[in-house]
């Protein structure tokens, strides 16, 4: 399973919000193929069983129509890389959804970014605040990990131990950052967390951002 997702409050006119702030941001860089899914509504006590039922949260993901899968042009992608906002400052691979998580965080008030891989096999969480990222952690091959905590980086190989444990601990922790309170999950669903996360937003509408 792989994917990069917000995680956002559900607002009204959340589609409009979301599908401008990328057009905003991504511009000419932006793929003519690239549009945007967004998941019915859903709460914590939905994914797992110990969640609370709320809040009422959404899942939107960056997605393409084109056979490659191009979110960005040629062009966007070179510019995007070494962009201000580009995840690759906080030691992560390069996901164009983190261009537009700071703007589209200062119209919703905040945006949880997660990130998933089996191919190479890693985790990604950044939370964004008031047009900022607070905070991230990128996991990857047990071997490396990168922490920045809002104003410098932190990178380490091979690391011994870490407090999430693995990928699917990287993604919990990530939620339970954004909601402010301790998730909890089990074996099974630890396993199948990924998945359940990387679907919501199949079972949405989609919403083209060119036309």
């Amino acid at each position: 399973m792989s994917f990069y997702v917000w995680v956002v409050h559900d607002h009204r006119d959340l589609g409009e919000t979301a599908a401008s702030a990328v057009r905003e941001r991504l511009g000419e860089g932006m793929h003519p193929g690239a549009a945007i899914r967004i998941s019915p509504p859903w709460t914590p006590a939905e994914l797992l069983r110990s969640g609370p039922p709320l809040p009422v949260l959404r899942t939107i993901a960056l997605v393409s129509r084109d056979r490659r899968g191009r979110i960005l042009t040629d062009a966007g992608f070179e510019a995007g890389l070494s962009d201000r906002d580009s995840s690759t400052h906080r030691g992560a691979v390069f996901y164009p959804g983190d261009l537009v998580a700071p703007l589209l965080s200062r119209r919703l008030g905040g945006v949880l970014a997660l990130a998933h891989s089996d191919a190479p096999a890693d985790a990604y969480i950044a939370r964004f605040i008031s047009g900022r990222c607070v905070g991230s952690v990128y996991f990857r091959d047990r071997e490396h990990i990168a922490r920045f905590d809002g104003a410098g980086l932190r990178e380490i190989d091979e690391p011994t131990m870490i407090p999430e444990g693995d990928r699917a601990g990287v993604l919990l922790a990530g939620l339970s950052r954004f909601l402010g309170e301790p998730l909890l999950a089990d074996h099974e669903e630890q396993v199948t967390l990924a998945d359940t996360i990387g679907w919501g937003p199949e079972e949405g509408e989609m919403i083209p951002l060119t036309v």
